[in-house]
C-alpha cells in the first residue's frame, strides 16, 4: 500500500530541535562534489537561494537568478577564494 509508508526520519525525535531545525548547517553539512576549478559561490548559498526563491513562486532558473540579483544586497553574497 503506497499510502501507508511512513518516512523513518521523520518518526525519530530530533535529539537537538535548535540543530535539527537549522537550515544553513544543515546545507554547509552536505557534501560538494563539485570540481574545484570554476566555484564562484559556495554550495551551501546557492542552495539556500534556490529554496529561497522556490518559496517565493519563482520555479524556473531564470525567475531564480531575477530572484538573487533583486535581493543580492540583503543575501549577502559570499565568494569563494581562489587557490591555484
Amino acid at each position: 500500500m503506497r499510502g501507508n509508508r511512513t518516512c523513518p526520519l521523520a518518526s525519530q525525535p530530533a535529539t537537538n530541535p535548535a540543530a535539527a531545525g537549522d537550515l544553513i548547517s544543515f546545507l554547509q553539512a552536505l557534501p560538494d562534489f563539485r570540481m574545484r576549478r570554476g566555484i564562484r559561490f559556495p554550495q551551501w548559498w546557492m542552495l539556500l537561494v534556490a529554496i529561497l526563491s522556490i518559496l517565493s513562486g519563482q520555479g524556473s532558473l531564470v525567475g531564480m537568478e531575477r530572484y538573487s540579483r533583486r535581493r543580492r544586497l540583503r543575501l549577502l553574497v559570499p565568494r569563494v577564494k581562489c587557490s591555484l
